[in-house]
């Protein structure tokens, strides 16, 4: 007995026959960025040349519409200059070796003792502030008994 999935058509438990649909070729919208600059370029200086401020912010929007603008695989030309400026910003890349042993232990030491530095600053900062709070609420209660002695002696 054949099963409903070797035939090319499915059928329902309701007894209905769905024949398989055919699938439209989709073409995915991509905005053609030759035809944009084309079409920006001449605007922006026309528009420059009659109006010179709302020109310049009409260039401005093109050039923020320009740098969204998809390429063919997805990706944002910003992304591609990131991508390219900062190409190792993970958390791994700090302990990667560079081939080089010793600067590997350089560095490896180096980091350790900027992390001790870091910690014994951020104690330092807490250290100030609660001196700061300290000072400030000391300078207060003075204030304040002070403030009470010249109301006692009226």
């Amino acid at each position: 007995m054949a099963h409903a999935t070797d035939f090319d058509t499915e059928i329902d438990i309701d007894m209905t026959i769905d024949k398989p649909k055919k699938k439209k070729a989709q073409k995915a919208h991509k905005p053609n960025m030759a035809l944009f600059a084309g079409f920006a370029i001449p605007v922006s200086i026309v528009a420059i040349s009659i109006t010179t401020v709302p020109g310049i912010v009409l260039a401005a929007f093109f050039g923020y519409l320009w740098m969204r603008m998809s390429s063919a695989d997805g990706t944002t030309p910003i992304d591609d200059t990131v991508d390219r400026l900062i190409p190792n910003m993970g958390q791994d890349s700090a302990r990667k070796t560079s081939g080089n042993a010793s600067f590997d232990a350089y560095r490896e030491e180096m980091i350790q003792r900027l992390e001790q530095e870091q910690v014994a600053f951020e104690g330092f900062l807490e250290r100030l502030r609660t001196a700061k709070d300290k000072s400030e609420f000391d300078d207060f209660m003075e204030d304040r008994a002070s403030k009470a002695r010249v109301l006692d002696s009226e």
